[in-house]
């Protein structure tokens, strides 16, 4: 019996080994990918995209009846789109604002299945205006965006007393100027790097705006009553298409 073994064990010790090799990496599969002409990207949805109180997506989703929905890998919500072509996206998470944009718009882009090279996009968003020219309802195409997430900020109650607030753009030594240094961040040695200001297509918003600025949005007779609680607010301003930035 320990003949047996012996001779097995010389057997193994003698066999060559082979090296241990990683299975060949398949190549991805060819599709072809759905054009996508137009995409409405809106900045949150509290709830469900349709059927509870909405957000800014749900009245997209309704009454532009996108029914169709798609699952993104990677994507934190749904991509959805109507029988004529047009899709819709929420670029956060279900209860959150901006938390999950990037993640959001990478599994979106990233996607083998969709073209976006001739896409036309357009991000849809709530926001204040002065009441004095504009009111409640009101549409505008902008033709810049401003990033204001990135800059330094002082606790007000410690900021000189000649500042009107402790925010500042990064590369300023105080607020209300352009970046002077453009050492104070990262390395960087340009001050255009720190720009926040983002310039869109001018020509495409134009086109945009003469084809909607004489649509007459409906309005209320009298102001409602948040504005009617502004201290010196006599009138608002009519709802109307405008062409700010």
């Amino acid at each position: 019996m320990q003949s047996i073994l012996a001779a097995v064990l010389l057997a193994l010790t003698a066999s060559p080994v082979a090296a241990a090799q990683e299975p060949t990496v398949p190549p991805l599969p060819v599709t072809k990918r759905i054009p996508v002409k137009v995409i409405v990207i809106a900045n949150f949805e509290p709830g469900e995209d349709t059927g509870d109180i909405p957000g800014e997506f749900q009245l997209w989703a309704e009454r532009e009846k996108l029914d169709d929905v798609i699952a993104l890998p990677g994507g934190v919500h749904p991509l959805r789109r109507n029988a004529r072509g047009l899709y819709g996206m929420v670029w956060g998470g279900t209860g959150t604002l901006f938390g999950d944009a990037g993640q959001q718009l990478i599994g979106l882009l990233m996607d083998p299945r969709f073209d976006f090279s001739k896409t036309y996009w357009l991000f849809t968003g709530i926001s204040g205006v002065d009441p004095q020219l504009a009111s409640v309802g009101s549409a505008a195409w902008a033709r810049w965006v401003v990033q204001g997430d990135t800059l330094r900020e002082f606790d007000d109650r410690e900021v000189p007393k000649s500042w009107p607030y402790g925010l500042f753009a990064i590369g300023a030594t105080a607020p209300n100027a352009l970046p002077d240094n453009g050492n104070s961040f990262g390395g960087s040695d340009d001050t255009a790097g720190l720009g926040m200001a983002i310039e869109l297509n001018q020509g495409l918003a134009r086109w945009a705006f003469e084809r909607t600025r004489s649509i007459t949005i409906p309005d209320t007779p009298a102001p409602p009553e948040s504005a009617r609680r502004l201290e010196g607010l006599s009138q608002c301003a009519e709802a109307s298409v405008r062409a700010d930035g």
